[in-house]
């Protein structure tokens, strides 16, 4: 393992050599505020119906295992459906007709709204600057420590229930705050544009939707944690579904147990538009997480097989780690609109990102690496000439997200002989569908009833900023195809369209206008604080909303001194959870 010092030599390296490149410097320029986030929220489990809404669209659509969420996405999940969010140091379960979304999501604050419906989270630890806050339409909650939460809004009684086991959150609510300890349990009641009451009695105890809840977190808990980061999000699928060795060249790898005829990385699954980083890699299989967005993959004895790197910093998550062939150096046959091909990216080889960022951001998002070439031009690609290990598909499969897998054209070696890579994603404007994840109707998707999907939350922190809609962004994405739009260019067009919708968000912090006063239900309970000074705890744990990360460990032992602790074990029923996502074909 390389020592942090080394990895952070590698990481200026990398910064510098981007920005010595003509066209990484193009898309390096701009400042670390630029760069995307370190993390997402990946889907990891889901049963019944569950449906998504993402930032910038007005349709929902289907959802699917493996796919990463983030600022301004919306999920729901219908009658009897249950569905989890992994997002590193916290996790997200959804119980049935629940509405989430988020607000916010990067690598300090995870910012979630429940607008209606029941969410349990696991906060697996806190380190020093990391918050994490869950809003209701009356009422905003600020976990305090690691431990388990649980918070469900009630609309037709305008009522949030939050329940408190082994930790403690604070509750703010018409500009005033209280403290709900472990083993607790309150509940705020009323129109946060009215007077609220609250009550604070001992937590209930535990029911199926609990314990369903508790399996998964003896899950994670016991996977093993030796050769990988437990801040890789997907880590806990890895010794379910494969297993571990040591390569004297790469350190600990991981190989699959099970993959189809034919399997490669990055083969079977499809291509999604997701902004702010553009083209990402939705990978098909139950495990197909981890080892698509961190580590590299190589072909050794015989296989292939995934090493994760180092474990020495919190790994930066990226939408695809693979090498795509353009200009003239290659052909292939796929009629009309032409297509792509691409390989997964070995180890020692750096990723460079078609998006923009920052000039710390390449150190960042190759952190893990042990990198040995730091130009684009420099690097021997070592997987490109493994027997098939390129994937060729036409045009109209990446851009309608269509599976990957049987659309694939077999290009033989002479092929790509003179090919050059020229990035890390297609040169391809997306459309709809790409954003949808499908070119399929959307039309018989399940979906919140209106009034839940228009309610809006009580906050503490503002939210990121509203999504500009996705059809005033096109134009722009057409002039330069696979490239996402920067934060620059999206000001530009909010301005010039105002076409940026409202967030469905609004401050609890004020104690004049529209707000009324926060009461206790019932004589001898305390009374709430005013928010603000000394007694604004929640306030303490404030980071700056949305900021970049530094490249900083933040190991979940080392800052909270508890780790993935497994809860007891108790028997539950659940329904089936989801295998392989389904794909429109």
């Amino acid at each position: 393992m390389r020592s942090r010092k080394a990895l952070l030599a590698v990481a200026v390296a990398l910064a510098s050599a981007a920005m010595a490149t003509g066209q990484q410097a193009a898309r390096a320029k701009g400042s670390d505020a630029d760069d995307p986030p370190g993390r997402v929220a990946r889907l990891s489990s889901m049963a019944g119906a569950v449906s998504f809404k993402p930032a910038g669209l007005d349709d929902w659509s289907a959802a699917e295992l493996n796919y990463p969420f983030h600022a301004n996405d919306q999920i729901w999940t219908d009658k009897e459906a249950r569905a989890e969010l992994s997002a590193g140091n916290v996790t997200l379960r959804m119980g049935a007709s629940t509405s989430l979304g988020f607000l916010g999501l990067d690598d300090h604050g995870a910012h979630v709204m429940v607008q209606q419906g029941t969410v349990i989270v696991r906060l697996w630890s806190l380190g020093l600057g990391d918050w994490v806050e869950v809003d209701s339409p009356n009422s905003s909650v600020t976990l305090l420590k690691p431990g388990l939460y649980r918070i469900a809004f009630d609309g037709p009684a305008e009522t949030t229930k939050l329940v408190v086991r082994g930790s403690e959150a604070e509750v703010l609510a018409a500009g005033s705050t209280f403290r709900v300890e472990a083993k607790q349990q309150a509940r705020i009641t009323g129109d946060a544009d009215n007077d609220l009451t609250y009550d604070v009695t001992e937590a209930a105890p535990a029911d199926d939707f609990d314990r369903w809840s508790s399996e998964r977190d003896e899950r994670v808990a016991n996977a093993p944690k030796g050769n990988v980061s437990p801040e890789v999000i997907g880590y806990e699928d890895l010794a379910e579904n494969g297993t571990w060795t040591t390569a004297p060249e790469y350190g600990a790898v991981w190989r699959p147990t099970v993959v189809v005829a034919g399997w490669a990385p990055y083969r079977f699954g499809h291509w999604a538009w997701v902004a702010p980083w553009g083209w990402t890699w939705i990978d098909a299989a139950p495990w197909g997480f981890a080892p698509f967005h961190y580590g590299r993959w190589a072909f050794w004895g015989g296989a292939w097989v995934w090493a994760p790197g180092p474990i020495a910093v919190r790994p930066w998550y990226a939408p695809a780690l693979v090498g795509f062939f353009g200009g003239g150096g290659w052909r292939a046959s796929f009629g009309v609109g032409g297509g792509f091909a691409w390989f997964p990216l070995g180890p020692r080889e750096p990723f460079f990102p078609f998006y923009r960022y920052g000039p710390a951001y390449l150190g960042r998002v190759n952190i893990n690496i042990n990198v040995t070439a730091v130009t684009p031009g420099s690097v021997a690609y070592a997987n490109r000439a493994v027997p098939g290990a390129v994937t060729a598909v036409s045009r109209e499969t990446v851009t309608l997200a269509r599976p990957v897998g049987p659309a694939a054209v077999a290009l033989a070696p002479s092929a790509l002989a003179s090919a050059r890579v020229t990035g890390s994603a297609p040169a391809a404007a997306p459309v709809p569908a790409s954003v949808l994840g499908h070119s399929g109707s959307p039309s018989a998707v399940a979906r919140p009833p209106a009034a839940v999907a228009s309610r809006t939350v009580t906050t503490l922190r503002a939210p990121a900023p509203a999504a500009v809609p996705f059809a005033a962004q096109q134009s722009a994405l057409a002039a330069h195809p696979g490239r996402p739009l920067g934060a620059p260019a999206l000001a530009k067009i909010r301005q010039a369209s105002g076409s940026s919708a409202a967030p469905l968000a609004r401050s609890a912090t004020s104690t004049s206008g529209s707000h009324g006063k926060l009461v206790p239900v019932r004589s001898g309970l305390a009374p709430a604080k005013p928010y603000g000074g000394s007694n604004a705890s929640a306030a303490s744990h404030v980071a700056e909303p949305h900021a970049p990360h530094a490249a900083a460990p933040t190991a979940h032992t080392k800052k909270t001194g508890k780790g993935h602790e497994p809860p007891p074990r108790k028997p539950a029923s659940k329904p089936k959870e989801s295998g392989h996502p389904k794909h429109p074909e």
